[in-house]
């Protein structure tokens, strides 16, 4: 660069040779650059999840302490809990509350198989270090035949965390309200699929309509609703389904 402004000097009317020169410099630097930006980024893709035991804890009744945690980066963390289905309840727990800053907190959530979407559940910070939660998932349809589920942790500022969880009870009001409407027409849809089913063994008799069934009757109306709770993905889970 110096060599090229003594030029400017000696020749004024160079100008086309300095901006060449200019241009290569300027090339040659964007490599360089692009070069050294390199191996930076393909040591930010090969890092991979660090393992760490004293972040987070999960408690449920009946089982061991669980602190085991996948760190994604430095404001995400996964947890797993397996057989959810088994599970109505579990509690979490921050680790080293007081280590935490006062103004961050982490918003916590949940995901299911294939995990590509997390829903909100709750929050802790180090005025609320542990909090108790009812599964979400344990009303959903199939959820016995699930093998695990990620509980995630996500670091935040205490402001945006309270209007989080502002939302999520809102929202929250609202659904159970739906799965009390859910569970009372799912009810109604049973009784009346049993009554259905005894009614094609009403017979006239001398004494008038019986029902003359085989003594398994009621077994026979089981097996026949399991499988119909099992094709049809949506009996027992949406209000107004057809049965």
């Amino acid at each position: 660069f110096c060599k090229l402004k003594m030029n400017l000097n000696v020749n004024q009317n160079n100008n086309y040779n300095m901006n060449n020169n200019m241009s290569n410099l300027n090339m040659n630097y964007n490599c360089n650059e692009q070069k050294q930006m390199q191996p930076s980024q393909q040591q930010q893709q090969q890092k991979q999840p660090e393992a760490i035991n004293n972040a987070f804890a999960i408690m449920i009744s009946g089982e061991s302490l669980n602190t085991n945690c996948l760190k994604i980066s430095d404001d995400k963390y996964i947890m797993e809990i397996n057989n959810p289905g088994l599970v109505k309840s579990f509690g979490l727990s921050i680790l080293n509350a007081n280590q935490l800053p006062n103004n961050v907190g982490f918003a916590i959530y949940y995901s299911l198989p294939p995990f590509n979407q997390f829903d909100f559940v709750g929050v802790i910070h180090n005025e609320y270090p542990s909090t108790i939660v009812e599964s979400p998932w344990k009303d959903l349809k199939g959820i016995t035949a699930c093998n695990v589920v990620r509980i995630g942790f996500e670091l935040k500022e205490k402001s945006f965390l309270k209007s989080l969880k502002d939302k999520s009870e809102q929202e929250n009001v609202q659904k159970q309200s739906m799965i009390a409407a859910i569970k009372t027409e799912f009810a109604l849809k049973v009784s009346q699929h049993l009554f259905d089913f005894m009614n094609s063994y009403v017979k006239t008799t001398d004494n008038g309509q019986m029902i003359i069934a085989p003594a398994n009757v009621l077994d026979n109306w089981h097996k026949k609703f399991q499988k119909k709770y099992i094709l049809d993905k949506k009996f027992g889970t949406m209000p107004n389904s057809s049965i």
